[in-house]
């Protein structure tokens, strides 16, 4: 009689590296959303303080609809260089629900690269389940352009902020 081996279809090893690259990639991206949030934060409240806008909106998304608005509005130099910014980012900008608030499943292909798909249910649509996908190469792209646009929004926003 031969004794049957175990055969595993998902090596738990490579499960739970993916799981932690993952983990990792949403911490670096929640640490660029909250940096964002943070400058935009302050250049309302200086905007605010200096009569330029009539309030700071308390959600992330209503501030940088605002912010976008103010600065495409502002006739200076540097605002113009931060609305610039501000657009570069829109697109990792509108993944950020998608990669603070979702759950979601690891799959891999053939070659073992995973692929992370995502489910939440936004405050927006409050009943339908918004759904997507995002690899291992575009979430590195993704973190890459976040991280690079991030700084130079940030960094625009302070000397806005110090120039009002």
């Amino acid at each position: 009689m031969t004794e049957l081996q175990r055969i595993s279809i998902m090596p738990q090893e490579q499960h739970r590296q993916a799981t932690d690259e993952i983990n990792c990639w949403r911490g670096h991206c929640l640490d660029w959303f909250a940096r964002v949030e943070q400058a935009s934060f302050e250049v309302m409240e200086a905007m605010v303080a200096k009569n330029l806008q009539t309030h700071n909106p308390a959600t992330f998304g209503a501030r940088l609809a605002a912010l976008e608005e103010a600065l495409a509005d502002h006739p200076s130099a540097v605002a113009k260089k931060c609305l610039a910014a501000l657009l570069d980012l829109r697109a990792p900008l509108k993944l950020r629900n998608a990669i603070v608030h979702s759950t979601g499943s690891i799959w891999f292909d053939q070659k073992g690269r995973w692929l992370w798909r995502y489910r939440f249910r936004s405050a927006a649509t409050r009943h339908s389940v918004e759904t997507g996908a995002i690899d291992q190469a575009d979430a590195r792209e993704l973190l890459k352009t976040l991280s690079g646009s991030g700084r130079s929004l940030c960094d625009r926003l302070a000397n806005l902020t110090a120039s009002l």
